[in-house]
């Protein structure tokens, strides 16, 4: 239908609702995934319907705001006007009063059926009630953000208004107990202190903003319990944005300088007991100490693959082509490991893991799978080849993910079995190349695959 808008809400005895500007609500039904009518207004009314906002209160009265004033549909079926001849666009239900703003302002609906303008000569976009300081934050169309102190009835602007804030302030939530979001129509997002109450742009399709939208008509806002912020813009559809919790810094390469990391490739990362982050690069080890803002190297040349922690702050350092090699806390080569000194079975190493006992589980390509000692002396191989990861379980077996689906090996009694082959798969339409595995509390496991997705 051209010029239909839909609108989502929810409310915690009816669940998601929806709602047209044509005057007609649904309700969702999550046992048949779909909208059913609930509410038409043309059955209550007659002439243009422009519904633009509903609202439920606890006894399940629907307040309804139109463009031809508020009304209420009370359970029993009862439908009254209750402000007539005013455009509402917003409402808030505080106790037992109704505050309804409009074009003409923000009118307060008391229980005994009398209602009054408590602010006048605003055309209110976007109301939202702060309750910890008992407060109405108030969106206008072309006056900016204004917040009215219901102790004081006082009305005043927030501090920072750009130009922006002469378009329709069309959404206000809150992000944590410290700030608040504001969407602007053409303006993008924008971060205001609860105590400040100062306004900073935080979002929009200007790159020099702390994260890019696609569009800056934003008409919708929402956060989830992660914190993320959720954008509905009218060109540049829903994004969602999600804000660090701490400060970022990104660590990379720069030619002729040996305080940078050896190389831009990064393959995997490890921290050792003494806090110092190691990296795997394709030219070697870079050891990066925070607290000195200080980089050492190890291994140049050599490209590094995994890491595996070791006894007294050590790492095994696991190489494409060079094996393994056992380095002390400060990046110095304790053991090298390899095909020629008869220990590896494939210098191309992959995965390596510590077991519950100390020893140390090597597997790669073209070899078989490896076990050895904490000192590096090999106790055992296993016909398992093409290796991408390995981890230890909680029960003391090892699970190795290879090519060729995953296996379980169970070292005191020597047994192992292998899940997921391609076998077992053919039928299946997933993928037997196991790249990675999760395995969770109940007895299964998340498979990372090569080529066909995530399975469990």
């Amino acid at each position: 239908m051209a010029g239909r808008r839909l609108r989502l809400i929810y409310d915690d005895t009816l669940g998601i609702l929806a709602f047209d500007n044509t005057g007609r609500i649904f309700s969702y039904s999550a046992e048949h995934d779909d909208f059913g009518l609930i509410l038409a207004l043309s059955e209550y009314m007659q002439g243009e319907i422009i519904l633009n906002v509903v609202k439920v209160d606890p006894k399940g009265n629907f307040y309804l705001g139109l463009s031809r004033g508020l009304y209420r549909k009370a359970p029993d079926g009862a439908f009254e006007g209750l402000i007539p001849g005013q455009y509402i666009n917003d409402i808030a239900i505080i106790d037992n009063t109704i505050y309804a703003a409009g074009s003409n302002g923000l009118m307060e609906y008391l229980p005994d059926g009398t209602f009054s303008f408590r602010v006048k000569d605003k055309d209110i976009q976007t109301l939202y009630y702060n309750k910890d300081d008992d407060e109405f934050w108030i969106g206008t169309f072309n006056e900016g953000l204004w917040i009215w102190d219901l102790h004081k009835t006082a009305l005043y602007p927030i501090k920072g208004q750009d130009a922006n804030f002469s378009n329709p302030i069309r959404a206000i939530c809150r992000y944590d107990n410290e700030t608040f979001l504001v969407g602007v129509d053409g303006g993008g997002v924008y971060s205001i202190g609860k105590d400040s109450k100062e306004a900073r742009l935080l979002m929009s399709t200007d790159d020099s903003t702390d994260i890019y939208l696609r569009g800056n008509g934003i008409y919708a806002l929402k956060t989830d319990v992660q914190g993320n912020i959720w954008i509905g813009s009218y060109s540049g559809g829903v994004s969602v944005a999600i804000l660090p919790d701490y400060q970022t810094q990104i660590l990379k390469h720069e030619k002729g300088n040996s305080q940078s990391i050896a190389n831009n490739n990064i393959n995997a990362i490890a921290e050792n007991s003494d806090g110092r982050l190691w990296f795997a690069t394709d030219d070697g080890i870079s050891i990066y100490n925070s607290k000195q803002n200080e980089w050492t190297h190890r291994l140049k040349g050599s490209v590094v693959v995994t890491f595996c922690n070791g006894e007294n702050g050590s790492i095994w350092a696991g190489t494409y082509g060079n094996g393994v090699f056992l380095l002390n806390a400060d990046g110095k080569e304790i053991r090298h490991l390899s095909q020629e000194a008869n220990i590896l079975t494939t210098n191309y190493v992959f995965s390596i893991t510590r077991d519950k006992d100390g020893d140390i589980w090597v597997g790669g390509h073209n070899g078989p799978l490896v076990l050895v000692d904490k000192n590096g002396r090999r106790k055992k191989t296993y016909d398992i080849k093409w290796v991408h990861s390995i981890e230890t379980l909680a029960n003391g077996t090892v699970s190795v993910a290879t090519v060729n689906g995953f296996y379980i090996i169970d070292k005191v009694n020597d047994t192992l079995k292998n899940y997921a082959s391609f076998t077992e798969f053919y039928h299946k339409n997933a993928s037997a190349y196991i790249v990675s595995m999760l395995f969770n509390d109940d007895g299964t496991v998340w498979l990372g695959t090569e080529g066909g997705g995530l399975n469990l």
